[in-house]
């Protein structure tokens, strides 16, 4: 795990987050995620997570929308 991953899992730690990622994500982000699969799996893993602060989406494009819907009554900016 180079610096930057090992950084990202700080800071998921400390703020309570969790990290999905895409089969289609670059292996650098796979190997950083808490959970990786399909958009379906990941949108109800999504759903199911205690994340407290922030829900971090690493997925194609094309799957974003269709991924917000179970976090969106959660979500904090």
């Amino acid at each position: 795990m180079n610096s930057l991953q090992k950084k990202i899992r700080r800071l998921c730690e400390e703020k309570e987050a969790i990290v999905l990622a895409h089969y289609y994500t670059v292996g650098e982000v796979q190997e950083v995620a808490d959970f990786v699969g399909d958009s379906l799996a990941l949108a109800r893993k999504a759903a199911e997570t205690d994340a407290k602060i922030i829900v971090i989406w690493c997925c194609v494009p094309t799957s974003t929308p269709a991924a917000r819907w179970p976090t969106r009554a959660r979500r904090k900016t």
